[in-house]
């Protein structure tokens, strides 16, 4: 009886352990998904669209920072600029990693009509915006390199 009893008290230890185990495996896993280009993106333009320069820049790498350092950016001017520039909603997103540069990829459709650009004096009617946001790793974090936009016309 007091053979079972042991052997019954190790299987339990050995259950919770492995249970403990596989838990920490899905956190660990959770938590490196945290820190995608995508997700790091995510966290960049909500500190934007709530006005929260000191965090965004957080996001950037030295170069970007070096740049807008460079241009003589304020940092209300460049939260007027990265607000103007970036679409409001994150739909139809997309990431690509390859190694230690990743680009985060947004296309924002338009209604046939509601934009008109000028190609080549000729009216363009704008089908969606794409934005590819360039990131790169410093140290084991990623942070953003470049920001580009371009209208796709029918």
């Amino acid at each position: 009886m007091e053979k079972k009893r042991i052997v019954g008290m190790i299987m339990f230890c050995i259950a919770i352990g492995a249970m403990f185990i596989l838990t920490s495996c899905v956190y660990a896993g959770e938590r490196e998904n945290e820190k995608s280009p995508l997700n790091i993106f995510r966290s960049f333009h909500e500190t934007v669209y709530k006005n929260d320069i000191l965090t965004a820049k957080t996001y950037m790498s030295k170069s970007m920072l070096d740049q807008t350092k460079n241009r003589g950016l304020e940092d209300e001017k460049l939260l007027a600029g990265l607000v103007n520039s970036l679409p409001k909603e994150l739909k139809g997103i997309d990431e690509k990693i390859e190694g230690d540069n990743a680009v985060v990829t947004i296309i924002e459709e338009h209604k046939s009509g509601q934009y008109i650009i000028f190609v080549n004096e000729q009216p363009k009617s704008v089908k969606a915006e794409k934005w590819s946001i360039k990131m790169i790793k410093e140290g084991d974090e990623w942070k953003i390199e470049d920001l580009t936009s371009e209208s796709l016309v029918e």
